[in-house]
C-alpha cells in the first residue's frame, strides 16, 4: 500500500504488465524490449485503516492530478477516485539502447497529487523501471569483450540476455592498466528470475590483480534471463 496518513487514505496500485508478474505495484520491464511503445493498465484501489466507518469510505471521493517525471511517459492528467477500483492508462515510449551502449536503465515514475493541494506532494507514486540488455550484436560467437574504465568509488553495470539454452554465464575479468600497481576489483553479477531467491542467482568475485592477471567465475541464470554485471575498484 502507499499513502501518506495525513491525507486519511492509501492505495493499493496493480499494473497489468512486467517481466516477473503481472500484478506488480509498479512497471519493471527487464527485458530487450521490441514494442517502443508499451501501453500499460494500472488499477488504483482506496485501502482503510480499520477504524475507518463503512460511511466514511462509502463517501470517499478524491480529484488527483498525475504527473510523469519524464517525458517519455504519457498519462492522464486527472482522474476521479471514489471508494472502488479505478483503471489509468499510461504509455510508456522505450527508447533503445544506445549505440555502442552495453545495455541501458531507464527510471521514472509518476506522481498522483490532490488536485486541491498539489503543494502538499504526492499521496502515491507509480514507479517505472526499464532494462535493456547489450544488443545481439554485441556477441561474436557467444562471446562479448570490452573494457570498462574505473575510478575509485566508481560502479560500473552492464546487462546481457542469456541465450535461449544458457544456465551459466561465464565471467572473465583481466587487470588491463599499462602500471605496474596491483588494484583489488570487485565484479558481481547477478541475474532476477520469477519464484526464484535472488540468492540463487548471484555470483562475485573480490580480488587484488597484479596487470594481466585474470580471474573467471560463474553466474548460475536461467534462460533468457537479463544478467547484471557490476565492476567496481
Amino acid at each position: 500500500l502507499q499513502g501518506v496518513a495525513a491525507f486519511g487514505s492509501f492505495y493499493d496500485l496493480e499494473v497489468n504488465r512486467g517481466t516477473f508478474t503481472s500484478k506488480g505495484r509498479g512497471l519493471l520491464l527487464r527485458e530487450t524490449i521490441t514494442e517502443a511503445r508499451q501501453r500499460v493498465s494500472v488499477k488504483i484501489t482506496p485501502a482503510w485503516a480499520e477504524s475507518v466507518a463503512p460511511a466514511t469510505r462509502f463517501a470517499y471521493e478524491s480529484d488527483l492530478v498525475l504527473k510523469p517525471s519524464v517525458s517519455w511517459i504519457t498519462a492522464p492528467d486527472f482522474v476521479h477516485l471514489t471508494n472502488g477500483t479505478r483503471a489509468v492508462s499510461l504509455l510508456v515510449d522505450a527508447s533503445s539502447v544506445p549505440a555502442g551502449a552495453l545495455g541501458s536503465v531507464q527510471v521514472a515514475r509518476v506522481d498522483a497529487l490532490l488536485s486541491a493541494q498539489p503543494a502538499l506532494g504526492p499521496v502515491f507514486s507509480i514507479p517505472v523501471t526499464l532494462v535493456q540488455p547489450a544488443p545481439a550484436s554485441a556477441f561474436k560467437d557467444q562471446k562479448l569483450e570490452t573494457a570498462v574504465a574505473l575510478s575509485p568509488s566508481q560502479t560500473k553495470r552492464i546487462f546481457v540476455e542469456a541465450p535461449a539454452n544458457a544456465t551459466r554465464l561465464r565471467i572473465s575479468v583481466k587487470h588491463r592498466a599499462v602500471d605496474s600497481l596491483v588494484r583489488t576489483f570487485n565484479v558481481q553479477a547477478l541475474a532476477f528470475a520469477a519464484q526464484t531467491h535472488v540468492g540463487a542467482l548471484e555470483a562475485e568475485i573480490t580480488a587484488a590483480m597484479p596487470p594481466g592477471e585474470e580471474r573467471s567465475f560463474d553466474l548460475r541464470l536461467k534462460p533468457g534471463s537479463v544478467a547484471e554485471i557490476a565492476s567496481s575498484l
